[in-house]
């Protein structure tokens, strides 16, 4: 079974792993008005919080500009579950054990659909040719 991470070009020409993107289209899929953003090493600043990698961005909604909620480390559930964390509104030790948790479930739960998806693709292609 393959176990690397694949790498996949993003249209700033940055390669992002598959980890990466999952968690991106589940906060897109969580709230429209956010993005995942990974800041590549020559646009961090060393000074401030931007010297982290990955940034979650409010898009803004015409009245606000889009603005970076948090900066991260990692890419990885912790990130997710602070997204959902946020969108609590309170802070509190029960809390963030639940938003971990939810953001476990939305990554298994997204690499399961994924699967699904793969499967149905191969059943698609294994009855066209069963039938030419």
């Amino acid at each position: 079974m393959w176990t690397r991470d694949l790498y996949l070009a993003t249209e700033s020409g940055h390669f992002i792993n598959e980890a990466h993107r999952r968690i991106a289209e589940i906060i897109a899929d969580y709230d429209p008005n956010l993005r995942l953003a990974f800041i590549p090493e020559s646009e961090r600043d060393r000074d401030d919080s931007t010297e982290k990698p990955f940034a979650v961005i409010d898009l803004g909604d015409g009245t606000r500009e889009p603005h970076a909620i948090f900066f991260a480390d990692s890419c990885d559930e912790r990130l997710l579950a602070r997204v959902f964390e946020n969108d609590l509104g309170r802070v509190d030790v029960r809390a963030r054990l639940e938003a971990e948790e939810t953001a476990r479930q939305a990554i298994e739960y997204k690499k399961k659909m994924e699967r699904m998806d793969a499967a149905v693709d191969v059943a698609r292609t294994l009855k066209r040719r069963s039938f030419s």
